[in-house]
C-alpha cells in the first residue's frame, strides 16, 4: 500500500479504489440538457432563482468545470443536476460538466440532505 500524506494521488487511487463510477466531462448544450431532463422524473421541485443565478455566470463566461455536475442512475434516471441543466437551457450557451452514469439507484435518497426532496 502506497502511503499518502497529503492529497491522494493517482497511482495511489489506482492501488487502493475499491470501484469505479464513470464520469465524463462533457460539453452540454442546451439541447443536450432538454434531452437529459427527459430522465428527470423524481427530483424535488425547481427553484427558479437557483437556476436563474446560474445561468447569469454560464451566460457571462465565468462558468467553472468542478467535481459537481449531473449523475445519472443505472435505470437512467436523473439524480443530480436538474438546476445545472435547466440553466444551460435559460443561459443559451454550452458549459462543460462532469457527468456520471451508472450510478446505482439507491444512491438518490442520500443526495443533498440539506434541502428536502
Amino acid at each position: 500500500m502506497i502511503e499518502v500524506t497529503g492529497a491522494p494521488t493517482r497511482e495511489w487511487l489506482r492501488s487502493s479504489a475499491s470501484g469505479r463510477w464513470d464520469a465524463f466531462v462533457v460539453n452540454v448544450t442546451p439541447d443536450l440538457a432538454r434531452r437529459w431532463l427527459s430522465a428527470n422524473t423524481s427530483n424535488r421541485p425547481l427553484r427558479k432563482s437557483h437556476s436563474a443565478s446560474m445561468a447569469r455566470v454560464m451566460r457571462a463566461g465565468e462558468w467553472k468545470l468542478t467535481h459537481q455536475g449531473v449523475a445519472f442512475s443505472e435505470d437512467g434516471r436523473l439524480l443530480d443536476g436538474q438546476h445545472r441543466l435547466h440553466s444551460v437551457i435559460d443561459a443559451g450557451c454550452a458549459v462543460q460538466m462532469l457527468i456520471f452514469v451508472g450510478i446505482p439507484n439507491d444512491v438518490f435518497g442520500a443526495l443533498d440532505r440539506g434541502l428536502k426532496r
